[in-house]
């Protein structure tokens, strides 16, 4: 799934995709009150140039005053369509110095990567695949009572 908005006047765009987690069926997900993670980037472009970086993450429900809403895993610069794509992803973002990630940490507040857009991503995802779950449910079913 994907959102999209524009900060400062349209200059700045901002878009998130998102998907569940390839570790929800892991033993840490069945624990009764944490919700399943969700993975999700965003990648923030400023309007009109091929230039930009795309953040990858995962949404966490195990997280302190002192720890974010998500995990980062790396952060990619592009100049170019095709580095958007296929470009290098950056290191580990545990391997940045602390200053760069405080640095990193401020911004994305700023753009709004918060404690609230990872309830609504998670939210999503969760109906999401509620939904699709019946619908493969009822598929199987109509397939095996033939």
């Amino acid at each position: 799934m994907r959102l999209q908005r524009c900060i400062n006047d349209g200059r700045l765009t901002i878009i998130v995709e998102f998907r569940p987690s390839v570790f929800n069926g892991s033993e840490n997900s069945k624990v009764a009150g944490v919700a399943p993670a969700t993975d999700f980037s965003v990648t923030i472009q400023p309007t009109g140039t091929p230039k930009g970086i795309t953040i990858w993450c995962t949404t966490s429900s195990c997280f302190t005053e002192s720890s974010r809403r998500f995990s980062i895993a790396s952060v990619r610069y592009f100049e170019s369509a095709d580095e958007k794509l296929f470009g290098y992803n950056g290191p580990e973002f545990t391997d940045l110095s602390s200053v760069l990630r405080t640095h990193f940490d401020a911004w994305f507040l700023s753009i709004g990567l918060d404690e609230k857009l990872c309830d609504l991503i998670d939210d999503i995802c969760a109906r999401r695949e509620h939904f699709e779950y019946q619908r493969w449910r009822q598929g199987i079913q109509k397939l095996t009572d033939r």
